[in-house]
């Protein structure tokens, strides 16, 4: 369905990596990189890359079994007919699936048969073609958290021999042979106290005596915990077995749950079990040969931070978005490219206010935010931020912008800074500006790595009376940025650490409901063609 009605092809990714196709990734490389270059419509180019001579033999078999698999579909048609289309008519992928015995492949029949029934009742509004309507709502689904009906079991699977997945609420009412309860970790099984959104006025809640609000509502979290612990606990009949992971992914160790003190003596460490992958999976380092320009920036290492294999995806195979942009994301790109613009001008002269806003004028209007629901609204809003961002320059002379690399115990890293300025008194200052609101955690938390580089590179360029200067030009705010020794060394260990995992073609996915249906890449990401990749030097990801 994206391979459908995405011009640019990122679906390919996903589709090499079906057992069907088996494209592999040097072929799904070079057909990503083919579409750029071209403005076709989405699918027409699969029957003409089979033929291409820059396609392997194994990739050039694969576009012509899939070319006659989608013949005759288009991403007008309705996402029922189109799915069912292939399933029964042009693949034996049903078939398949229903000769298979294992569990696994049951379950995978299972959520083919409900995502179907999910296209059935599917209803779409808005602008675009059905399909791409449909993924977009697929999206959103999963990002509210409101797919869960659509994962109930079938009446027919309910005596498979099999793990029911569910959670705690779930389960009340329900008992079973055997129950397994993950998580035993005291920000999961009792979850954390997280304040009270609306707390009753102090003396309103009867026999609360010389206790505040707050610590009233601790105690009922608390003692909501336990009960939910023990609901969790009673659903077993014969057996039931604790979870406890006691190592965070980073290498960061877990609190056990407080409430395993009370059964601590039956409490024993296991290795760890494995777990089954989807098809198609790839497990393991890719192997990639980066041409001698290939670059790894600020940017792209805070990217791997986020997601290991949205950065593969997004900066080593150049796969294009496929998620439809905002109104909001619209406004903040007109933003951003008004913040290059008058980066350029600052270097020659000072621009004011009101150039500022002509400028952003020109740039709104040749958007298609004109028109767009609210569009006065985000107008406003942009319009407070331009004055934000002149305001930001004020007292400071602009230099010609440079990148600055720094050279690492895993390699060099090159640093873009968004702005590099003076002060008054000859201090230079390197500035990073951001359009939207700055976090609580934004300099010192784990994973957020681009401020202590941006300390690093300013110290190797310009001596260390440099300074790194933030912006956040919703809060209309700036300020310098200093961060401890001890902070310092912990990032750029954390960036060596990084640079070795990419160095070594370490690109597992970072899960996470909500960062992913927000992901261009989340109906590609489930697996990744075999074999390695060489990337072209003559066209960046980027």
């Amino acid at each position: 369905m994206s391979l459908a009605v995405d011009s640019l092809g990122s679906g390919i990714v996903r589709v090499a990596a079906m057992p069907r196709y088996s494209i592999p990734l040097q072929d799904a490389y070079r057909i990503i990189r083919m579409l750029r270059e071209r403005n076709g419509a989405p699918m027409t180019w699969i029957a003409e890359f089979a033929s291409d001579p820059r396609i392997s033999e194994a990739g050039r078999r694969g576009l012509t079994l899939l070319a006659a698999d989608l013949a005759g579909l288009k991403q007008g048609d309705a996402p029922w007919d189109f799915v069912t289309t292939y399933l029964l008519d042009r693949t034996d992928t049903v078939r398949q699936m229903a000769a298979r015995t294992s569990i696994a492949d049951w379950m995978r029949s299972c959520a083919v048969w409900q995502f179907l029934n999910f296209l059935r009742d599917v209803v779409t509004v808005g602008q675009g073609s059905p399909i791409w309507k449909t993924l977009e709502r697929i999206r959103q689904l999963v990002l509210f958290a409101e797919e869960r009906d659509l994962r109930q079991v079938p009446a027919a699977a309910l005596q498979m021999n099999a793990v029911r997945l569910m959670t705690i609420h779930g389960s009340k009412g329900l008992e079973f042979e055997a129950l397994h309860l993950p998580g035993m970790t005291e920000v999961s099984i009792p979850s954390g106290y997280r304040g009270i959104r609306c707390p009753p006025p102090t003396g309103m809640i009867a026999g609360s005596g010389a206790l505040t609000m707050d610590q009233i509502a601790r105690l009922a979290h608390d003692s909501e915990e336990e009960c939910l612990a023990f609901v969790a606990m009673s659903r077993a009949k014969r057996h039931l077995r604790l979870y406890l992971s006691r190592t965070q992914p980073g290498g960061n160790n877990r609190t056990q749950s407080s409430f395993l003190n009370s059964i601590g003596g039956l409490v024993r460490d296991n290795a760890p079990p494995l777990m089954a992958s989807p098809i198609g999976h790839r497990s393991g380092a890719v192997e990639v040969v980066r041409p001698a320009d290939f670059e790894v920036t600020d940017s792209r290492l805070a990217s791997y931070l986020t997601c290991p294999r949205r950065y593969f995806y997004t900066h080593v195979l150049g796969l294009g978005g496929g998620k439809r942009p905002t109104a909001f994301t619209k406004t903040h790109q007109c933003l951003y490219e008004l913040i290059e613009w008058l980066h350029q001008e600052q270097l020659s002269g000072t621009p004011t206010l009101a150039d500022a806003e002509a400028r952003f004028e020109e740039i709104w209007n040749e958007s298609d935010m004109v028109g767009t629901p609210a569009a006065a609204d985000y107008r406003r809003l942009a319009s407070g931020i331009v004055s934000a961002l002149m305001r930001s320059g004020e007292g400071r002379t602009f230099r010609e912008g440079k990148t600055i690399a720094i050279d690492l115990e895993a390699g060099r890293i090159v640093i873009e800074p968004d702005a590099i300025a003076e002060m008054a008194d000859g201090t230079v200052v390197l500035r990073r500006v951001r359009t939207g609101h700055k976090r609580s955690t934004e300099y010192t938390a784990k994973g957020h790595i681009e401020y202590a580089l941006y300390i690093h590179a300013g110290r190797a360029e310009f001596g260390h009376s440099s300074i790194v200067e933030a912006v956040h030009l919703t809060d209309d705010l700036v300020e310098p940025v200093t961060l401890t020794p001890k902070v310092m060394g912990n990032r750029i260990t954390d960036a060596n650490r990084v640079l070795e995992k990419i160095n070594a073609g370490l690109f597992e996915p970072d899960t996470d409901p909500v960062t992913c249906a927000r992901c261009p890449h989340f109906f590609v990401c489930a697996a990744t063609p075999e074999g390695p990749v060489e990337l072209d030097p003559k066209n960046p990801a980027d």
